[in-house]
């Protein structure tokens, strides 16, 4: 009987701890938890440059592309367009918005070609991204899905 009652209040503690743990990180998704002003101050004086616009020069140097496992170094000029070794690839990029990077690429040696859109880090270091095709040898908006990506910035280039 003492077994049966031990069980009955760990299992009570556990939902209670999960129950705990659901609101907090509610409240944090919601909103429910306001910075004091205080906070949000240091925070602004701490990063200024997290608040600052990305800019396409800002995206030149080496970075490194990883998908499943598999990283291939990516080298990007002052527009934003680079390059990579695997199928002779090609990036053009063609818009930044915030911190949302947008264009297209292409490979020469297995004719295809795509968009993509990149969510980088605030501080321009990291970055979580999407492709997908547009066009494989001679067909048009194939059905394929594409990938999802991380990028990691390796060096910066200098003029």
């Amino acid at each position: 009987m003492t077994m049966v009652r031990h069980l009955n209040v760990e299992i009570a503690n556990c939902w209670w701890h999960r129950g705990v743990l659901v609101l907090v990180l509610l409240a944090g998704i919601w909103g429910c938890v306001p910075l004091s002003s205080t906070s949000q101050e240091m925070r602004s004086l701490s990063h200024p440059k997290d608040r600052a616009p990305i800019q396409v020069s800002d995206l030149a140097g080496v970075w490194e592309y990883e998908e499943r496992n598999v990283v291939y170094p990516l080298t990007f000029d002052e527009n934003g367009n680079g390059t990579y070794e695997w199928k002779d690839g090609r990036f053009t990029t063609t818009s930044i918005e915030g911190r949302t990077w947008k264009g297209t690429w292409s490979q020469r040696e297995n004719d295809r070609e795509g968009g993509f859109e990149i969510q980088l880090s605030h501080d321009g270091v990291m970055a979580t991204g999407r492709w997908w095709y547009t066009r494989i040898e001679q067909v048009h908006n194939p059905l394929n899905p594409g990938g999802t990506f991380t990028l990691t910035r390796r060096s910066v280039e200098t003029k």
